[in-house]
């Protein structure tokens, strides 16, 4: 009964791509979350920083599995707060600077109708940078590469394909778009993966991850692609100029993220979208606090 009252009275949720979010009975609100420790059910906490002092001026939380579309948002959020002070139009002469999981299409498009000065890194950003070249050579020996696309029997005739193991994947995508070159992509179920013998040599994290995807490409069709904010995007950062600027993110906002954990929230503990973000900004505030006790003192 309770199920059924839960199923009849809980509101649908459509995703930006108006697909609907897999919904959480327990917490409607929240979402399903890919991480380090696996799959979780829970929130995203965002947060823009100043460049200067490292003080937070805007935090959100949100109930969404990626941060796509959350960057326009937070701009928004760190504009309406100056404003608010007085300062309206202070950071619009500013630089912001975001990692991967901002990248999308739609947030970079917003980005130019709004005239910001954004550098959104991609997924792809390091394996294209000069500097990055010989990065696989520093990584730990118990990372050996797994099968790779050729491993696999794929048949383009009949849209199939079988794993090293023997097993028949199933197709996830014809005509899938990844970095500008058309793909047919296949992925293994719990059936096909859990308790595969060959889990340590297929997947990269098999502790983590739980069944494998595989790519089969068909060249480049960049030009055909309706992603020009993207590309634009990749063609800035990839400047020596954007790659100098890029480069300070990690400082300016990571240390901030960790400071925010030793304080004492490594997850969020409580539901509900409203309840989290005020839990989210309550500790962002504690760390501002600190911030200005810090900075007080050098000024005094």
């Amino acid at each position: 009964d309770k199920l059924r009252t839960a199923l009849a009275t809980t509101t649908e949720r459509i995703g930006a791509k108006g697909k609907p979010i897999k919904l959480n009975l327990t917490d409607a609100e929240s979402a399903t979350l890919k991480s380090g420790r696996g799959v979780l059910q829970g929130y995203i906490g965002v947060a823009a920083v100043d460049g200067e002092h490292q003080v937070i001026v805007e935090a959100q939380a949100h109930g969404t599995p990626q941060e796509h579309d959350l960057l326009k948002p937070v701009i928004d959020g760190v504009r309406e707060h100056l404003a608010a002070i007085g300062e309206a139009g202070a950071a619009d002469e500013s630089a912001f600077l975001a990692d991967a999981g901002y990248h999308s299409e739609r947030g970079l498009k917003a980005l130019a109708a709004d005239r910001i000065d954004g550098y959104i890194a991609d997924g792809n950003m390091r394996k294209r940078d000069p500097r990055y070249v010989d990065a696989a050579v520093h990584k730990p020996a118990s990372q050996a590469k797994t099968f790779q696309p050729k491993d696999f029997i794929f048949d383009r005739e009949h849209g199939s394909c079988v794993c090293p193991a023997g097993k028949a994947l199933k197709l996830n995508s014809a005509n899938a778009v990844i970095n500008g070159r058309k793909a047919t992509v296949f992925k293994g179920t719990s059936v096909t993966c859990e308790a595969c013998p060959l889990r340590s040599q297929c997947l990269r994290k098999p502790d983590v991850t739980a069944v494998r995807q595989v790519a089969f490409f068909e060249g480049s069709v960049a030009s055909k692609l309706p992603n020009p904010h993207c590309r634009a995007m990749r063609e800035k950062i990839d400047s020596p100029e954007g790659r100098a600027i890029y480069a300070h993110r990690m400082g300016l906002i990571e240390p901030v993220f960790g400071h925010i954990q030793q304080r004492g929230l490594r997850r969020f503990t409580l539901r509900g979208q409203r309840k989290v973000d005020t839990q989210w900004k309550l500790y962002c505030i504690v760390h501002n606090v600190a911030k200005l006790q810090l900075y007080g003192k050098l000024a005094a």
